[in-house]
Order: C-alpha cells, then sequence, then structure tokens
C-alpha cells in the first residue's frame, strides 16, 4: 500500500466501527447523485429503477474489493483489486489489480443506508 495508508488487514474494526458499512455490496445509485458526489445504496436495501447497467462495488474486510463494470458491447466484468485506509482523514485508496490504476475517494457519508464520495 502506498505511505500514508493501512491496509484493512491491520485494522481493530473495534476502532473503526463506522468502516463496518463499507463491508458489503453497493449499488450506484446514479439517481441521486448531486455535483460530483457519487452515490451508492446496499444492493439489497430498495428497488433501483430499470437501467441499461448499474455498478456495483463490494469491500471485503481483508482489504480486497470487487467492482462490476461494463465494457464494449454491453459485456459485464468483474475488476478486482485492494484497498486501504487512510491514516490522516477519511480518504481510501483502491488499487485495480489488472489495470495497475489507482483511484482515491473520499467519503463524504457512510451508515448503514449510504456510501457517498468524492472521486479526488
Amino acid at each position: 500500500m502506498p505511505g500514508g495508508f493501512i491496509s484493512p488487514s491491520l485494522l481493530n474494526f473495534d476502532d473503526y466501527k463506522s468502516l463496518l458499512f463499507l463491508l458489503r455490496e453497493w449499488k450506484h445509485s446514479r439517481e441521486e447523485e448531486r455535483d460530483s458526489i457519487v452515490i451508492y445504496r446496499p444492493s439489497s436495501s430498495r428497488y433501483f429503477p430499470p437501467t441499461r447497467f448499474r455498478e456495483t462495488i463490494e469491500f471485503f474486510k481483508d482489504g480486497e474489493f470487487k467492482y462490476l463494470n461494463i465494457g464494449a458491447g454491453d459485456a459485464h466484468y468483474f475488476m478486482y483489486g485492494a484497498w486501504a485506509l487512510s491514516k490522516t482523514d477519511s480518504s481510501i485508496i483502491m488499487l485495480v489489480y489488472s489495470q495497475e490504476k489507482k483511484v482515491k475517494i473520499k467519503l463524504v457519508e457512510l451508515n448503514d443506508n449510504i456510501l457517498s464520495y468524492v472521486v479526488l
């Protein structure tokens, strides 16, 4: 992991109780987005309006994640990677294995019903 970040596998989740909400599958709720804030809801939490495709992301306690994406010809595929928590603020970095790509997000709101963030 890059400097300044800690792997979730090293965290004592008793000290980071709010992060336990992150550990589930989330579904993109683009209908609720405003400005640059990305909104996800728990996948099983509600009826989502029909759409051609809706991204999902699932975070795991061991520091892994999987992301359902759409590619050429509307083919759906999973991207896998690792995530880590900033030691200094409410940001998370995600490293996508197949693309060696880093995505840094800053959490705006995280609870049992919503995951919202901005991409940094």
